[in-house]
């Protein structure tokens, strides 16, 4: 059975040399994914938790565009040479994962391959999963859009049990939807 870390197989780990010794991600852990200097240090490939990326509007209020588990990188702006995203990424469900620095990720990115073909799929998927997002933040009630989140975490962590705050879940859910006003009907 060969292994796998997330959506990188065991053999690009070797050949990335991913760190060796999985870092361990308490929740909240706040991920600098942003490049500083046109530097970031490393990106990260999730074993296990859920990372979120999270828009802070101009009112203050926050709201989340992305979720990244078992199924992506945490690092995007890397794979893309830009300097920095929309949002900040933070470790919202406590795991695991494996980490790689950040330049030489970008020059196997570069090459190309397998791990290249891989990556440039993820990127695509995680850009129709942010426009879906902003469809369902516009036009779901928040019951609905709580179901779909919860589906998606589900799908990443693949785990029926996730530890989470009413809190937590009203930055998620975006609650000021014109078809529900206030979040009456959460549930």
């Amino acid at each position: 059975m060969q292994r796998s870390i997330g959506i990188v197989s065991w053999q690009h780990c070797q050949k990335l040399r991913l760190t060796v010794s999985p870092p361990s991600f308490p929740r909240p852990l706040k991920i600098r994914t942003q490049l500083l200097d046109g530097q970031a240090d490393h990106a990260y490939f999730l074993e296990e938790g859920i990372a979120s990326v999270v828009l802070t509007l101009a009112d203050g209020a926050t709201v989340e565009i992305g979720i990244i588990g078992i199924d992506g990188v945490v690092g995007l702006p890397i794979l893309l040479g830009a300097q920095t995203m929309p949002g900040e990424t933070f470790i919202q469900i406590a795991g695991s994962g494996f980490r790689i620095e950040a330049q030489r990720l970008k020059a196997e990115f570069e090459r190309e391959g397998q791990l290249r073909s891989i990556l440039q799929k993820y990127i695509m998927a995680y850009a129709i999963q942010s426009a879906q997002t902003a469809a369902c933040n516009r036009l779901h009630t928040i019951s609905e859009r709580l179901a779909r989140w919860l589906l998606s975490c589900h799908d990443r962590v693949q785990c029926d049990r996730m530890s989470l705050t009413h809190e937590f879940l009203g930055q998620m859910l975006a609650p000021q939807n014109h078809r529900d006003p206030g979040g009456r009907n959460a549930a």
